[in-house]
C-alpha cells in the first residue's frame, strides 16, 4: 500500500477513534451531507435525528443530505424555508422587520458580519428544530474544523507548501464557529469531533500532496477506487461529484479524508460554501433590492456620524439596525459603546471600520463587522 493510502487508513482509525470516546454520544447532527457530515453521520453509531436548513429551491445539501439520512435511517428533520428572506424578515411587510431568529443569532454571537450571518442563520435555523424535538441537553454533532485543517477552501489550494503550512498553523490557534454559542443559546450541546487534539495534530503532519489535487489526478490515479475501501473491507462509492467530473483541472481540497472513507455518500462531493449549501447565498440581493439606495445611504450616514461605524452594503446594514437594537449605543467617557454588547470596543487594537477590538496581532479580519484588511497599514505576506 502506498504511502498516500497508508495515511489514510491512520486518519481514518484515528477519526473512528475519537468518535466512539464521545462521552454522552450525540443523538443528532447538523447535517449538511458535505463531506465532513457525511462521514460522522456513518461513523457516530448513536445517531437518531438528522436536521437540514434548506433556504431555497436552488441549495445543494437537499439531495445529498436526503441520502445520507436516508442510508443511515435517521429522523430527518428538513427546515425548509420557501426563500432566503424567510431567516431574516419576520413577515412580508412593507417595512421589513427582522425576524426572532436573526434578532437571537445576533444578539447570541454580537455581530453584523454578513458572512457570520449567512452562515449562521441556517445554523441557528436547524438547532432551533433540533431543541423542539430532543432532550435539554442533548448533543449534536457538527463538520466544524475540517475545512480549516484539511484544506477544504478553495482559496487554500493555490497556496504553496510553505504558505498552507503557515496559513493551517495560524487557522488552528483562533479558529471559532458558531454552531457552539448557538447550541447552547438553545439548550443544547455541540460535539466537535474534527476539532479534537488528536485530530488538530495529525492535520499539522499532512503535506500539501495528502490535501489537494486535481479532479484530473484523481481520476488518472484511480483514486476514487480507494484501496481504504479494499483493506477496511467497506464499500467504495467512489463516484466523481457531476458538478466537477468533467473539468480535470478543478481542484478538490480534503483528499485524505476522501480516500480515509471512500463508503462516505460524499466522499467525492464538490465543496460548496454555507450559503450555497443551505439557500441562503441570495441575502445580499433580497436585502438590497427591500431596503433601497437612499435608505441605504441614510443608514450608512447615521452610523457614520453618530457611531463611528462604517457600513458596506444594504445587508450589512440590515444586520447592523439590529445589532443597535440589540445592543443600544451609548456614550461612555467621552466614546460611544454598545450596551449589553460583550465586546471590547475602542481599545488598544480596534477595527477601522466598526471600532470593535479586533484581538490578536495576526488577525486582520474583524468578526464583529466582517471588515478585511481590518486594520491600516500593509498586511504581512506568508513566505511562497
Amino acid at each position: 500500500m502506498s504511502v498516500l493510502f497508508s495515511r489514510a487508513r491512520d486518519l481514518r482509525a484515528l477519526l473512528l477513534e475519537v468518535c466512539r470516546e464521545i462521552d454522552p454520544q450525540p443523538t443528532a447532527i447538523l447535517l449538511s451531507a458535505g463531506l465532513d457530515t457525511s462521514i460522522l453521520a456513518d461513523v457516530a453509531f448513536s445517531l437518531t435525528t438528522a436536521c437540514t436548513t434548506i433556504a431555497s429551491p436552488s441549495a445543494t445539501d437537499l439531495p445529498f443530505s436526503k441520502s445520507v439520512a436516508s442510508a443511515n435511517n435517521l429522523n430527518h428533520h428538513i427546515v425548509s424555508l420557501p426563500t432566503p428572506a424567510s431567516l431574516v424578515f419576520a413577515d412580508a411587510a412593507e417595512t421589513p422587520q427582522p425576524s426572532e431568529l436573526l434578532i437571537h443569532v445576533i444578539k447570541t454571537l454580537e455581530t453584523f458580519d454578513p458572512m457570520e450571518l449567512r452562515g449562521g442563520l441556517s445554523v441557528a435555523a436547524a438547532l432551533k428544530r433540533l431543541s423542539e424535538v430532543l432532550e435539554p441537553g442533548a448533543g449534536v454533532l457538527a463538520g466544524d474544523g475540517a475545512d480549516e485543517l484539511f484544506a477544504g477552501y478553495s482559496f487554500m489550494h493555490g497556496k504553496s507548501e510553505r504558505q498552507l503550512r503557515t496559513y493551517i498553523d495560524r487557522m488552528i490557534g483562533h479558529m471559532s464557529f458558531s454552531a457552539g454559542p448557538l447550541a447552547e443559546s438553545f439548550g443544547l450541546h455541540i460535539v466537535q469531533p474534527y476539532l479534537h487534539p488528536r485530530i488538530i495534530e495529525f492535520a499539522k503532519t499532512c503535506t500539501k500532496d495528502e490535501l489537494v489535487a486535481t479532479v484530473g489526478k484523481i481520476r488518472l490515479e484511480k483514486w476514487s477506487e480507494s484501496a481504504v475501501a479494499v483493506a477496511e473491507g467497506v464499500e467504495n462509492r467512489g463516484a466523481l461529484d457531476p458538478a466537477t467530473a468533467g473539468d480535470d483541472d478543478a481542484t478538490l481540497g480534503k483528499l485524505l479524508l476522501r480516500l480515509a472513507f471512500p463508503d462516505a455518500r460524499s466522499a467525492w462531493r464538490r465543496k460548496d460554501p454555507a450559503e450555497q449549501g443551505s439557500g441562503s447565498v441570495g441575502l445580499s440581493q433580497i436585502l438590497e433590492s427591500r431596503l433601497g439606495a437612499l435608505e441605504f445611504e441614510t443608514s450608512r450616514k447615521d452610523a457614520w456620524e453618530k457611531e463611528g461605524v462604517t457600513l458596506r452594503d444594504a445587508e450589512q446594514a440590515f444586520y447592523y439596525s439590529v445589532f443597535r437594537a440589540c445592543f443600544p449605543p451609548v456614550e461612555k467617557d467621552g466614546k460611544v459603546v454598545f450596551e449589553g454588547c460583550g465586546r471590547e470596543r475602542w481599545g488598544a487594537d480596534p477595527c477601522r471600520a466598526c471600532g470593535f477590538e479586533i484581538g490578536r496581532a495576526e488577525q486582520w479580519f474583524c468578526v464583529v463587522c466582517g471588515e478585511w484588511p481590518a486594520r491600516n497599514g500593509t498586511m504581512p505576506v506568508d513566505e511562497a
